[in-house]
Formats: C-alpha cells, structure tokens, sequence
C-alpha cells in the first residue's frame, strides 16, 4: 500500500525504449512492492530486453513469463524492494569530519580569517525518481 492505495496489478505499456521501460518497473516496484508488474509489446527489443534486466536486477528468483505470439509479459516472483536510504542526517554524510573545532576556529582566528566552513552530503531523489544524486551543500 502506498499513499492509501492497495495496488495488486500495474500494467506497463508505454515507451518501448529499454531505458524508460526499466526506469517505469524500478519506480512500480519500489512504490507498489505487493503488485504484479505486467505489460504488452513483448515483441518490442527494448521491452523485451529491460523486463530481462529488471527480473535479473532484483533477482531473488524473480521470472519473467511471456508469450511471444500474443505479445505480452508477467514478472513473477518479485522480492520485496530494498528499503529506500535514511536521510542525511542519520547516516552522518558530512564532509570535514576529523577536523577539530577547537584548531580550526583558533587557526582561523589567528590568521584573520573565518574557520574553514564544514559541507553536508546530502543523497536527494533524482527526478526520474528511480536514483539519488548528491548534492553539497
């Protein structure tokens, strides 16, 4: 279930291209695990070749049932998706760990200037939504 929804079935058919199909099966598992992934144009390469890659990629004896004249798939078997990362804070990204306040505040008093600033390394949701970027703040 997600945002209040219980989803059992998601029907791919859109682009044909391997990345976007790959990139639409990515972001249904992750935010419907419970629900069957299934779609047509199976006679389509990219299709094909991105419901070979994604059963391959989440593995746990993940299938891929077909049917070539009648051109439709089924991913059977779909482990449930890794939780998504913990936010920045609790994982501790941050740059400049190590050094100590104390020296850096009193070199940096000491020779005019401010002490070196420290940076965050936070991991945010790319906008295809199916990975994390870094950013530095």
């Amino acid at each position: 279930m997600h945002a209040g929804a219980a989803v059992d079935l998601i029907y791919v058919d859109a682009s044909h291209e391997e990345a976007a199909v790959l990139a639409e099966l990515r972001l249904a598992w992750r935010l419907f695990p419970a629900a069957t992934l299934c779609g047509d144009d199976w006679q389509w390469l990219g299709v094909r070749a991105a419901v070979r890659a994604f059963a391959a990629e989440v593995g746990g004896g993940a299938t891929v049932a077909s049917h070539p004249k009648e051109n439709w798939w089924l991913l059977e078997s779909l482990p449930p998706p890794p939780p998504p990362p913990p936010p920045a804070e609790e994982r501790g990204d941050v740059l400049g760990e190590g050094v100590d306040d104390e020296e850096s505040s009193s070199a940096g008093a000491a020779g005019g200037g401010a002490p070196p600033k420290r940076a965050r390394l936070d991991f945010v949701p790319a906008s295809d939504e199916t990975k994390y970027s870094c950013e530095l703040r």
